[in-house]
């Protein structure tokens, strides 16, 4: 037989008053977890876009000085960037491409 334990508290009585709606807070932090999902979105996708025009020019730059005018220009075409400036030695491409505008640089060293 289990012995009855006492109770230590009564529970206490239903609240009487009213006390107002969560539905503005939900809102609220909907509203503001929506909007911070976006910011970081955002920026997110924006890194990603200056990343992808500095990894096509650095190729460009690249096959520039290492295999010729004719391989970059090749390159270039297949990434879908366009060449605005190239200059001589060392190689400085400014390509404009669906992701952005960059520039890079590459020095041909001799075999």
């Amino acid at each position: 037989m289990v012995p009855k334990l006492p109770r230590s508290h009564r529970f206490s009585r239903p609240t009487t008053t009213d006390r107002g709606s969560v539905t503005p807070l939900t809102v609220w932090w909907l509203l503001t977890t929506v909007v911070g999902a976006a910011s970081i979105t955002s920026v997110a996708r924006s890194m990603l876009d200056a990343r992808c025009a500095q990894d096509r020019a650095d190729a460009v730059a690249l096959a520039l000085t290492a295999h010729g005018e004719e391989t970059g220009s090749d390159l270039a075409r297949l990434l879908g960037v366009t060449v605005r400036v190239w200059s001589g030695d060392p190689v400085t491409v400014r390509v404009v491409s669906s992701c952005g505008t960059a520039v890079a640089s590459a020095v041909r060293k001799d075999r």
